[in-house]
């Protein structure tokens, strides 16, 4: 791989979701990491009318899958069992979905971020 070629694969790179590429060939190759970003949400106490939307499992947080346009913006009308977002980790990717129709009211976490499970991604108000 000469360097054109190179610079061209991380120039693509950059445009993904990608956290770390490893490439080998004959012998040759490359790796990179990205450092992850920071954590920039910040999300208050919950009220009364506010319901979590935990997440599902540990992993990286996307908000769907590569190419598709972010579903989940604050503000946002959602429906019981839209998806909101999916975590990549062990095994196949894990929908997050919406436990309850409202508005989403906040919007704790952001793509390409770790997450934990149980750790509240969302927070929906409720339209009760």
């Amino acid at each position: 791989m000469d360097k054109n070629e190179l610079q061209e694969v991380l120039d693509w790179a950059k445009t993904t979701d990608l956290v770390e590429l490893e490439f080998k060939l004959d012998g040759k190759g490359f790796s990179f990491s990205k450092k992850p970003k920071p954590v920039t949400a910040v999300c208050g106490f919950p009220g009364r009318n506010l319901a979590a939307v935990p997440c599902p499992g540990v992993g990286i947080f996307q908000w769907n899958a590569p190419g598709s346009p972010r579903l989940a913006v604050e503000g946002k009308a959602v429906a019981k069992g839209d998806v909101l977002g999916i975590v990549e980790g062990p095994g196949a990717p894990k929908k997050i979905e919406a436990p309850c129709g409202g508005a989403l009211q906040n919007v704790c976490v952001d793509a390409g971020q770790t997450v934990q499970y149980g750790q509240p991604l969302f927070f929906i108000d409720r339209k009760d």
